[in-house]
């Protein structure tokens, strides 16, 4: 999402190359903004860096939390699952392990009523 917002805002005002302090020309083209030099002495100056690091945040978080609602929305309650397990990630012996405990002792009290 942050991407897109920067190649989007770099493309709307028309940025077309990133040049270093000295002038030496470091990208040009789409993907030249992300330097976020805008032509001046340093990274961080100008308004239109302060638009872009507004905007992005704002935008990148909006559009998070809209896709994550929209993939909750199709997917149900395997969307609040990991999409890639790791070692240690899948617990599901120790899961099973404790449904059998809390049934074993589900049964005892059954037995002792």
């Amino acid at each position: 999402s942050g991407i897109g917002t920067v190649l989007c805002y770099g493309s709307y005002i028309g940025f077309e190359q990133a040049t270093t302090w000295d002038g030496k020309i470091i990208a040009t083209g789409t993907w030249s903004y992300f330097w976020l030099t805008n032509g001046d002495i340093c990274a961080l100056c100008g308004p239109d860096t302060m638009y872009t690091f507004i905007s992005t945040v704002l935008i990148s978080g909006f559009t998070t939390l809209f896709f994550s609602k929209i993939h909750i929305l199709i997917m149900g309650d395997a969307a609040r699952k990991p999409v890639f397990h790791f070692l240690g990630d899948d617990n599901a012996a120790e899961a099973e392990a404790e449904e059998k405990v809390v049934e074993a002792a589900e049964e005892k009290v059954v037995e002792a009523a």
